[in-house]
C-alpha cells in the first residue's frame, strides 16, 4: 500500500533463478579410455545442457599412451573444422577423417560455457587409434650406381620402398664377381656400398638381394631382386712397391720393383730415382715382367750408405692408354757402412 493507505491488486508471476551450474561432458565419440579403435572419422560431444557456440574450441596432442597422465607431445597440426551442433545446441560434431594417425594415442581437449556463461570444466577425452598392421613387401625402388675409374671406387645407393632392417638387407646381398661393400646407411630405407679395392674393369658385376631382405616387421622381399652394374676402363694402380715405402736398412743395390693392377704400355713410363744427399739422379735400367703389370728399376752403381732415395713415376698408362691418376713418389733409406 502507499503512504496513504491505498492498497495494490494482487499480482501473479514467475521467477527463474540465476545459473550458477558448470555444464559437464556427459558422452563422446570415441569413448574416453578407448583403445583398439578404427579409423577415426568423427568426433562427438554430447553436454549436460545448451552450449554457446561462440568460444567452442576443441585442441587435440599426441600422447605416449592413455589413462596415465602422459604430458602432451605433438600437437594435431590440422585445424579442426567448425562443429556441427544439434538442435538445442547440447550436441557438438566435427568431420576429422584423416586427422588421426594409426597406431598412435591422442588427448582431445574441449572448452567452453553454457548459455549462462558457466564455463565447462577442464575437459579432456583419450583414445588410441589402432596400428595398421603391415604385410606388405618391401621392394628395391631404385639404383643409382658410379664408378670413380681414377680411384678404382664403385658407389652403389639402393632405395627401398620402406625402412629396412639393416643386417638382413646386408647379408641379403650377393654379387658375381663378388664386391666386398662397405655399408653405410644413409636413412632407414636407404643404404650405399662402397667398393675401394679389388674391382675388376671392362667387368658387368651381377648385384643380387636375395629374399632374406627384410623391412622392420619382418616382411620380406617376395623375390630375389637383381640388377648389373658395369664397370668400365679404370686407371692402373699401384699396388705393391718394393722396398716399401719408407724403408730402412735398405741394400745399397737393391733394386726398387712396381707391381700394378693391370697391363702397362712401357713406352708411356717416365721413371727417375734421385739421391737426397746431392740431388743426382741414379743411373740405371728399367724393365717390365712378361705380363706387363710390374716393372724393376735395377741401378747401376751403389746408391750409398745411409742415403735417402727418393724415386717418382711421373706418367704411366695402362695398355689401352689410360693414365695413373696422379704422379707417384715414394723413399726409402740405405744401411749405414759396417764399422760406421
Amino acid at each position: 500500500e502507499d503512504a496513504d493507505g491505498n492498497r495494490s491488486a494482487p499480482t501473479t508471476g514467475t521467477v527463474t533463478p540465476t545459473d550458477t551450474t558448470p555444464p559437464t561432458l556427459v558422452t563422446s565419440v570415441p569413448a574416453d579410455g578407448a583403445s583398439g579403435i578404427a579409423a577415426v572419422s568423427v568426433l562427438r560431444f554430447e553436454f549436460s545442457e545448451p552450449m554457446l557456440r561462440a568460444g567452442f574450441d576443441v585442441q587435440a596432442c599426441e600422447v605416449s599412451s592413455i589413462g596415465v597422465a602422459a604430458p602432451c607431445g605433438s600437437a594435431v597440426s590440422t585445424p579442426f573444422d567448425e562443429p556441427t551442433w544439434s538442435e538445442g545446441d547440447a550436441t557438438a560434431q566435427l568431420g576429422v577423417a584423416g586427422m588421426f594417425a594409426a597406431g598412435v594415442a591422442y588427448r582431445v581437449t574441449v572448452t567452453g560455457s553454457d548459455t549462462a556463461g558457466n564455463e565447462l570444466a577442464t575437459t579432456a577425452i583419450e583414445f588410441a587409434v589402432a596400428a595398421v598392421a603391415d604385410d606388405t613387401p618391401p621392394q628395391v625402388i631404385d639404383v643409382a650406381a658410379t664408378v670413380d675409374a681414377g680411384l678404382n671406387r664403385l658407389e652403389a645407393v639402393f632405395t627401398f620402398s620402406e625402412a629396412m632392417d639393416q643386417g638382413s638387407v646386408q647379408d641379403a646381398f650377393e654379387s658375381q664377381p663378388s664386391l666386398a661393400c662397405s655399408w653405410t646407411w644413409i636413412d632407414p630405407q636407404t643404404v650405399r656400398c662402397r667398393v675401394t679395392s679389388g674391382l675388376q674393369q671392362f667387368t658387368d658385376y651381377l648385384v643380387v638381394f636375395g629374399v632374406g631382405a627384410a623391412d622392420t616387421v619382418g616382411n620380406t622381399l617376395e623375390v630375389p631382386w637383381s640388377t648389373t652394374v658395369a664397370v668400365g676402363d679404370l686407371a692402373p694402380q699401384l699396388v705393391k712397391v718394393t722396398p716399401g715405402y719408407d724403408a730402412l736398412n735398405v741394400n745399397v743395390t737393391s733394386p726398387i720393383s712396381f707391381t700394378f693392377t693391370e697391363a702397362l704400355d712401357p713406352t708411356s713410363l717416365a721413371f727417375s730415382a734421385v739421391k737426397n744427399s746431392n740431388s743426382t739422379a741414379v743411373p740405371g735400367s728399367v724393365s717390365f715382367a712378361t705380363d706387363s703389370k710390374s716393372f724393376t728399376f735395377t741401378p747401376s752403381q751403389s746408391y750409398g750408405y745411409s742415403e735417402f732415395v727418393f724415386w717418382y713415376v711421373t706418367t704411366l698408362k695402362d695398355a689401352t692408354g689410360t693414365s695413373i691418376p696422379a704422379p707417384l713418389s715414394g723413399s726409402f733409406r740405405t744401411r749405414l757402412q759396417a764399422g760406421f
